[in-house]
C-alpha cells in the first residue's frame, strides 16, 4: 500500500537517491527512513511511504552519502 500520490515523482533531479516500485515506477527523491514494513522517501517537498512489498529495488546516490560524512581533518607535521 502505498500513502500519498506524487504524479511528478520522477522529475525531481536535486535528490539522489532511487526508487524502483514493483508496477514499474521509478521515483527519485531522498530516503528518510523506514520501518520493517514500510520505508518513508521525501519527493520533493512531499514525504511518501511505501510499503517493502511494492519496492524492487532502493539505490543510494553515493556522492549525495558521501558528502553527508564528515571530512576527514588533515594536518601536515
Amino acid at each position: 500500500m502505498r500513502i500519498g500520490h506524487c504524479p511528478v515523482a520522477g522529475a525531481s533531479l536535486a535528490w539522489g537517491d532511487s526508487l524502483e516500485l514493483k508496477n514499474g515506477s521509478l521515483i527519485k527523491g531522498k530516503f528518510m527512513g523506514g520501518t520493517e514494513n514500510e520505508i518513508s522517501f521525501q519527493v520533493g517537498s512531499l514525504m511518501q511511504k511505501y510499503n517493502l512489498a511494492e519496492i524492487v529495488s532502493l539505490k543510494f546516490d553515493s556522492e549525495s552519502a558521501a558528502s553527508d560524512q564528515p571530512k576527514p581533518s588533515t594536518s601536515s607535521l
